[in-house]
């Protein structure tokens, strides 16, 4: 699949896996995407999507697993998502992602999955992560 992602998709309310991994995507992740409401897994990964993740990923309140890794993603890691409680999959390595980790990747508790490899994070990692208790890799 060639191309941005469908406006089409918004209209799936009831959404609940969205998987357009190893494709040929481009351009952002729009808007809409973060009004799926019931989307517990959304994978993107191996791309060619870019831009910045916004802080609407907020809305994804159901959402599990998150992968983006392997894509052109630039700009910082929103605070908002680690804010979201059920969250046990981020997978945002292979991008350009700059600035620090979020104090708040402690919220998430239930973690299980964290890669956030192969950007260009700096800074340190924050104390606070120790609280990711169920942290795996």
């Amino acid at each position: 699949m060639q191309g941005s992602l469908p406006t089409e998709i918004s209209q799936l309310s009831r959404l609940e896996y969205i998987d357009f991994s190893q494709n040929e995507l481009s351009g952002t992740i729009p808007d809409h995407i973060y009004n799926l409401f019931s989307l517990k897994g959304l994978w993107l990964e191996e791309n060619s999507l870019s831009g910045s993740l916004s802080s609407s990923i907020r809305n994804l309140r159901r959402l599990e697993d998150f992968r983006v890794s392997d894509n052109l993603m630039n700009g910082t890691i929103p605070v908002e998502l680690f804010n979201l409680r059920f969250l046990r999959h981020i997978y945002l390595s292979k991008n350009r992602l700059d600035g620090t980790i979020p104090a708040n990747v402690g919220n998430l508790g239930d973690l299980l999955y964290l890669y956030l490899q192969n950007n260009l994070l700096n800074g340190t990692i924050p104390a606070e992560i120790g609280r990711c208790s169920s942290l795996v890799e």
